[in-house]
């Protein structure tokens, strides 16, 4: 069997650093549109910045550690994205949340695409 060609492991790289990216846009908005207007936040919004902020990092460091070969790494960047997917979908549902939710379930689907491949 010829070896798989790399596009498959640069498109799920690539799905989970936009993920990343879409939550590091979501913290940001989080803080500072509150903040450019003089409004006070609550703690709890920057606790909840700050969960985003390391969802972000998680999803970055995911894309960089993604191996066809490595079954950990699927399974763990498969379970992250599956937790994702099932937060977005629970969550009230807005404009951001069905983009997340699309962008999860296709991201879901090249790592998935990814272990099919690997196994066989």
């Amino acid at each position: 069997m010829p070896p798989d060609p790399p596009y498959r492991l640069y498109a799920a790289r690539a799905l989970l650093a936009a993920n990343g990216l879409l939550w590091l846009i979501l913290a940001a908005v989080t803080v500072g549109r509150p903040w450019a207007s003089g409004v006070v936040l609550a703690p709890a919004s920057y606790v909840l910045a700050l969960l985003m902020l390391g969802n972000a990092l998680a999803l970055f460091g995911l894309a960089l550690w993604l191996r066809p070969e490595s079954t950990t790494s699927l399974v763990a960047a498969a379970v992250w994205v599956t937790v994702n997917l099932a937060l977005s979908i629970t969550d009230q549902v807005g404009v951001m949340d069905v983009l997340v939710a699309i962008l999860n379930a296709v991201t879901l689907a090249a790592i998935g695409n990814l272990r099919r491949r690997a196994v066989g």
